[in-house]
């Protein structure tokens, strides 16, 4: 799982108050897979992963099963006001790690690759960004439009 997914993994989970382990294991218990399938929802409609991609990365389930699992996620947060509270918790959560993935980072360019130390994620490094594209507004620009993919 690349640090991106893990940082979103981690925020759903403090969210949800349980742990990242207990996301990405197959337990079917309430509020882990409540939890998951926040993440889910996050990761493929706000992030813009795919399904296979998220499904391989919490325990090889298959897209198929991600998408009906989705399916009947948002389903619940339209009818049921509990299951709603929780996922906009966890939703306002992201969105205060999204703005705060910009805030307080150094960006340093080493031969082809990018480096970004955010004091909350540690060191991130990414792929070559063209000349024209090496200030930090870009880089952050990139960061929260969900184009740059870490390693």
């Amino acid at each position: 799982m690349d640090a991106e997914m893990m940082a979103v993994v981690k925020v759903v989970a403090y969210s949800y108050g349980v742990t990242p382990e207990e996301i990405i294991s197959r337990t079917r218990k309430g509020t882990i897979a409540e939890a998951r399938y926040a993440c889910w929802r996050i990761l493929i409609r706000d992030m813009h992963r795919t399904m296979e991609a998220v499904g391989r990365e919490f325990s090889l389930r298959d897209h198929a099963t991600v998408s009906i699992t989705l399916r009947n996620f948002e389903g619940n947060c339209d009818t049921d006001s509990g299951y709603r509270t929780r996922w906009l918790k966890a939703m306002n959560r992201y969105n205060d790690w999204r703005g705060s993935m910009t805030q307080n980072i150094s960006v340093n360019w080493d031969d082809n690759s990018l480096k970004i130390e955010h004091p909350l994620f540690g060191v991130m490094t990414g792929t070559y960004i063209p000349d024209d594209k090496k200030d930090v507004e870009t880089v952050k620009e990139l960061l929260l439009k969900g184009l740059l993919k870490w390693s």
